[in-house]
């Protein structure tokens, strides 16, 4: 299953799924994912896959558009997600991860799901977020976590109590994915 909000991608994406005949395998849907159902506006800032959230009322223009937006938990009932055959989700929301996880009690709950997350704190403080308000989400939900950039410095894998200071190194302005799980 893939959410994707971006009109340009979720085309692209859709265009794969047939061409490379993995229909009925891989099931897109576009929509975005946060911590409300109802709609988002998206303002294209760039090239493809260049996008943000923007509020509503704001960036009137032919570069805005407006997508349905689901919780997690909300968009795994609709399209009768059987969790218990979901091993990984894979978050790339630019900056916007606390909302989320804010949208994913039930998911979350799944101790067998590992997460991807790109984690990028110039990213969370641009969508009002603070890095170490994540960091703290996290720790309350995963035990161990792994830093998917091959030059991470430290353990493969470590304690979720580690994760703020392991990922110190991308300050200001990097990147990384991280995936987390719990051993329970």
């Amino acid at each position: 299953y893939c959410a994707e909000p971006d009109p340009v991608s979720y085309a692209c994406l859709a265009r794969n799924v047939i061409e490379n005949g993995l229909r009925g395998v891989v099931l897109p849907d576009q929509t975005a994912i946060g911590d409300r159902d109802g709609s988002v506006r998206f303002l294209r800032a760039g090239g493809h896959g260049k996008f943000r959230v923007v509020p509503d009322g704001t960036g009137e223009g032919a570069d805005v558009v407006d997508v349905p937006c689901a919780t997690l938990d909300t968009w795994v009932e609709r399209l009768h997600i059987e969790l218990d055959a979901v091993t990984l989700i894979k978050v790339d929301v630019e900056g916007f991860e606390r909302r989320v996880l804010a949208g994913a009690s039930r998911v979350l709950r799944c101790s067998h799901i590992a997460w991807q997350m790109e984690i990028k704190p110039a990213g969370l403080r641009a969508a009002g977020d603070d890095p170490q308000g994540l960091y703290a989400d996290l720790r309350r939900t995963f035990t161990h976590f792994i830093d998917l950039n091959r030059r991470a410095a430290g353990q493969r894998v470590r304690s979720i109590g580690e994760l703020s200071d392991a990922l110190a190194y991308i300050e200001p302005r990097q990147k990384t994915d991280v995936l987390l799980f719990s051993d329970s």
